[in-house]
């Protein structure tokens, strides 16, 4: 005869509920990515993820991935692996969305599309004189390799050199490349991080590039559970007001959309074929116009 188990004697069974519950209450850690530019913490994504799992309801940790900077196409390897890294704040490419699951939201309501371009600040007067996309053709742009602009500018006819992040800045001043566009909301500071080391390097004054890009927070196809979390999140911030109070008061964007003057600038629109379904789905309502 087998023996009965014994039961729990009830404070042992209460001990036994209570560090279950502790374990389920356990706050989740979400690795995330520290991209390959400026620290992640100190952009607009990262309040916008913690704003949104804060607006899910969800317990969570962020901590940064233990793989530290990385270029997109490893992110996306990482992610796809399960390997250290679960969020990441990506570019919307095809490419990503055939890998991961993008949250259908424009993290920075597309700001990432509208470009200014880094240039040597001696050259200024060249690029006053251009008007249209055509004229911009005759001259080189330079971004990093595997960035889904290089397909979008090339598309548009426009020649791209490319090369590792840090590298590019001073080929900019080098003139192995004419410009080194930049989405609105890293121009500047990047211009004030990399000038003491590239004298001269400056924000173009006359000029925005735009086409419909953003950023959108990636995870692996598998994770659905914090797939939805951030998208209800998302979705509840930009509805009860606490997405917007967050991007009218980020000094970031404030900052760069001040000294950017877009109204004073020409604007060449170019097209972007590469957008995935998912984001060309995306409701204008989320999308920035000035």
């Amino acid at each position: 005869m087998i023996a009965a188990l014994p039961l729990l004697t009830a404070p042992a069974a209460a001990a036994a509920a209570a560090a279950a519950a502790a374990a389920k209450a356990s706050p989740d850690i979400i690795y995330y990515n520290q991209g390959n530019g400026l620290a992640a913490e100190n952009t607009f994504g990262f309040k916008v993820l913690k704003l949104a799992l804060a607006k899910s309801g969800r317990r969570a940790v962020l901590r940064p991935s233990p793989l530290g900077r990385i270029t997109e196409p490893r992110a996306i390897e990482a992610i796809a692996a399960g390997n250290l890294l679960d969020v990441a704040m990506l570019g919307t490419s095809i490419a990503a969305d055939a890998k991961l699951a993008a949250v259908p939201l424009p993290i920075d309501r597309g700001l990432l599309g509208y470009r200014l371009l880094l240039i040597d600040g001696t050259r200024q007067g060249e690029f006053s004189r251009v008007q249209d996309l055509r004229q911009l053709r005759g001259l080189t742009a330079l971004q990093g390799k595997g960035w889904p602009d290089v397909d979008i500018l090339r598309h548009a006819g426009v020649t791209v050199w490319t090369g590792t992040y840090e590298k590019l800045f001073t080929m900019t001043l080098a003139r192995r490349g004419d410009f080194f566009p930049r989405g609105i909301l890293e121009a500047y500071g990047e211009q004030a991080k990399f000038s003491p080391a590239n004298p001269g390097l400056q924000v173009e004054t006359s000029l925005l590039l735009r086409y419909r890009f953003t950023s959108m927070f990636h995870v692996a196809k598998s994770n659905l559970p914090l797939y939805d979390d951030l998208y209800t999140g998302f979705v509840r911030a930009f509805d009860d007001g606490s997405y917007d109070r967050l991007f009218r008061q980020d000094p970031g964007i404030q900052s760069a959309l001040e000294k950017a003057d877009i109204r004073h600038r020409r604007i060449i629109e170019i097209d972007n074929p590469y957008l995935s379904p998912t984001t060309r789905a995306i409701p204008e309502r989320y999308w920035y116009r000035p």
